[in-house]
């Protein structure tokens, strides 16, 4: 465990974001950094089309020195030891990564699923587009440790809009608009963009998914 001390905890304590939807912690990063949701965003029927992180009050000035920091952050020393001791701090035991954003590196998801291992308390959804980073960091994760955290559940989100969930992973996200839900709908537009008690997100169970275009 880490020492902090009182500023340098309540530094820290700010990397995190408050998620109305889900009612519970997540942390983010600057959209424009996306390697594979930036260039989603330029073209009409990707599910990145239009992103609400690339506008309104994402492109705040304040918002955007918060998003630098926590991108020191994620590349910080210190980060691993860090974000556990966040998460163990947190009195809901659920947790997103990236409500914007994604991961930029093989070596940070290998980061990020050691902080899921240290935090076996913690569930952790760890919804991502970067399929190519997230394949070599599972492979090299796996021959050392054989398996994935039991926490973690890692969606991969198809790419656009009515498109099938993608193939070998566990866990797949869509969106459909045209056609029918693929695997389990989510149901947060009928509860006033909230999900309450569902966890489906976060339960490797649900093999897929399908968010209502909204």
């Amino acid at each position: 465990m880490i020492n902090l001390n009182k500023d340098e905890k309540a530094f820290y304590k700010r990397m995190l974001s408050n998620t109305s939807k889900l009612g519970c912690k997540s942390i983010s990063l600057n959209a424009k950094n996306c390697k594979t949701g930036s260039k989603l965003a330029k073209k009409k029927g990707s599910v990145c089309y239009g992103c609400y992180a690339l506008k309104g009050c994402y492109q705040f000035p304040v918002v955007q020195d918060a998003m630098a920091r926590r991108m020191e952050f994620f590349n910080s020393p210190n980060f691993i030891p860090i974000m556990v001791w966040l998460l163990s701090s947190l009195r809901k035991k659920k947790f997103r990564w990236f409500d914007s954003g994604d991961v930029q590196s093989v070596l940070m998801a290998l980061n990020i699923l050691e902080i899921c291992n240290q935090t076996p308390e913690t569930k952790h959804w760890i919804p991502s587009k970067e399929y190519k980073i997230w394949r070599e960091a599972i492979k090299i994760w796996l021959n050392i440790h054989k398996k994935l955290p039991e926490n973690v559940c890692l969606r991969m989100s198809s790419p656009n809009i009515d498109q099938e969930p993608l193939k070998g992973f566990e866990n797949t996200s869509t969106v459909h608009k045209d056609k029918k839900a693929f695997g389990l709908e989510c149901i947060a537009y009928k509860q006033d963009g909230k999900c309450l008690d569902c966890e489906a997100c976060f339960n490797k169970k649900v093999k897929n998914v399908s968010y209502p275009l909204h």
